[in-house]
């Protein structure tokens, strides 16, 4: 229709006609129910059925009717479960069903029900209410929402999963999502952009070396062209490329364990140390009961964009499953009690490509003597020799006292 919506910060909404190069103004007027709720506009959404929704800041939720050119303001209600939450509107997006989604800054999530046009909640549960800024409905019908954390819709159970946590994605704010035409995910975040692939969780990070105009990006400052052709929108600029000419670094990196220390101090190797050889060669470490908080360091030989490089440890007899890190290479453990475990570590390059063999050690901590098997083996001879000690010396007692009893009688 020849149409595009202009969202300003302070402007209002503007209306361009491409055809003609004119432009049509909608500005809040305080003695206009009718106008728009705030100047401060965020972003707009066409559903279905041709209605254009306006996300503004400070003003709610607008519903603009093209034939009268009204708006019907929906704002922050105190009372009512089924009101919008939230005046402060980052995000919109529709998704499969017809229903529109809302983030805000102030109030989490919304969801407009298209068949009740009643406002559900999410995100309630948490102590302070996230704020979304980002949400992406995908090919199949899937709705990904952002925050902290990439957070994927379960239908069934009418609630968001926590997606993956890798590559930064549940320590950076996430600032937009999109697709490309192989069905990755491409987020913006806080702090670089990432490539998801949803059926592997498979994940690639990148930054200011990989060409980002910065490492922060806006929110919401994402589109995906016809042709395919993805823009992200930063701090210093935006980024623009092709998903398909992004080529990944298939080499995978072995990992090593670099360090080895007792309670913060290293343990060097030496014919009276608990270390015989250093410890990337150690495959069995023998520890006492008093040695019981331990590190381990460790590293990837991956020198293309080594900041990416991510990992994932765990202690088998401790840990339930395996801790990620990225910025942190390094896995300590205290207060561990007497028993056998086996530390694993396992690393992936830049582009998330996982060495799955890893790398393990095992690890024997012995208990005091008085928790060991033999004590409690002699613990248990001596009670049973003293029990029966003290059965022969009141059988003893018992003979002599018959003994005693037959010389009286005589």
């Amino acid at each position: 229709q020849n149409r595009l919506w202009i969202a300003t910060w302070g402007g209002g909404l503007n209306l361009m006609n491409t055809a003609s190069g004119t432009f049509t103004s909608f500005k809040n007027s305080a003695k206009d129910p009718n106008s728009i709720s705030s100047d401060f506009v965020q972003n707009t959404y066409q559903d279905r059925d041709g209605t254009i929704w306006v996300g503004t800041y400070f003003g709610g939720l607008n519903r603009f009717d093209p034939a009268t050119r009204k708006f019907t303001r929906i704002i922050t209600a105190p009372a009512g479960k089924t009101k919008l939450q939230g005046n402060n509107i980052v995000a919109l997006n529709g998704d499969a069903e017809g229903n529109l989604w809302i983030g805000t800054d102030d109030g989490g999530l919304n969801c407009l029900r298209r068949n009740t046009q009643s406002f559900e909640h999410y995100f309630n549960r948490d102590t302070k209410k996230p704020d979304i800024r980002a949400i992406f409905t995908d090919k199949s019908g899937g709705l990904w929402v952002g925050q902290s954390g990439l957070y994927r819709y379960n239908r069934q159970k009418n609630r968001f999963d926590l997606f993956t946590t890798q590559a930064g994605l549940g320590r950076d704010f996430i600032k937009g999502i999109t697709d490309d035409n192989s069905g990755n995910l491409w987020i913006s975040t806080s702090n670089g952009l990432v490539k998801l692939n949803p059926a592997t969780r498979q994940a690639s990070k990148y930054n200011t070396s990989d060409g980002l105009q910065a490492m922060e990006f806006e929110a919401n400052a994402v589109m995906k062209t016809r042709n395919g052709q993805l823009f992200f929108g930063g701090i210093n600029g935006f980024n623009s490329f092709y998903p398909g000419d992004i080529k990944n670094n298939t080499y995978v990196p072995p990992v090593y364990i670099t360090g080895f220390q007792i309670f913060n101090k290293e343990a060097v190797p030496g014919k009276d140390s608990t270390l015989q050889k250093d410890i990337s060669l150690t495959d069995h470490i023998k520890l006492n009961y008093l040695q019981s908080s331990i590190s381990f360091n460790f590293a990837a030989l991956n020198y293309l964009a080594p900041e990416n490089n991510r990992f994932a440890y765990k202690l088998t007899g401790f840990d339930k499953s395996f801790n990620y890190t990225s910025t942190n290479p390094q896995a300590t453990y205290t207060n561990l009690d007497p028993g056998e475990y086996t530390f694993t570590v396992k690393a992936a390059n830049n582009d998330g490509v996982w060495d799955s063999r890893g790398k393990s050690i095992t690890i024997v901590i012995t208990p005091p003597w008085w928790q060991t098997w033999w004590f409690a083996l002699l613990a248990v001879l001596l009670c049973a020799g003293a029990v029966l000690a003290l059965v022969r010396y009141r059988q003893t007692l018992s003979l002599k006292k018959l003994e005693e009893e037959k010389k009286e009688e005589v």
